[in-house]
């Protein structure tokens, strides 16, 4: 028994929900809320360009985000696992791959965030229920 994870079609590919396409919408968006800003204008045109990001790749991506933080709001069992009822990789690679979607207290939140853009990125899913999966994940398991 197996548990599929939420796929999109990005880039003529059927990808999983993956690093490519987190930094996809990303690079999208402007930035990303847990790097650095000043580097974003000479990466950006050269991400865009060589990952093949553009505003149907974006939209889609932000689709696959959307469908991500769906599918660790509801797939959790009693104990707040994906799988199980102990914490196992299934809920590290979420939650880690998921992490620049919302704000990890300890990491910074959304006022923290470099630029208006990327304090957007982070207002649009913080009410979300897998945006909670995401924090809960990090205050159990991530050590200081």
């Amino acid at each position: 028994m197996g548990i599929e994870a939420p796929t999109r079609e990005i880039g003529g590919g059927h990808d999983p929900i993956d690093a490519h396409t987190s930094v996809a919408l990303l690079a999208e968006e402007g930035g990303c809320p847990i790097h650095d800003p000043r580097p974003v204008p000479l990466l950006g045109p050269f991400m865009k360009r060589t990952m093949g990001i553009d505003a149907q790749s974006a939209t889609a991506a932000r689709e696959t985000t959307r469908e991500a933080l769906d599918f660790v709001a509801k797939e959790p069992g009693a104990g707040g696992y994906l799988v199980g009822e102990r914490f196992t990789v299934a809920d590290l690679t979420c939650a880690a791959l998921l992490m620049p979607c919302v704000a990890v207290a300890e990491w910074g939140g959304p006022e923290d965030a470099a630029t208006e853009k990327n304090r957007a990125w982070l207002a649009r899913w913080a009410g979300h229920p897998g945006a909670e999966w995401v924090r809960e994940i990090f205050r159990r398991h991530r050590r200081s």
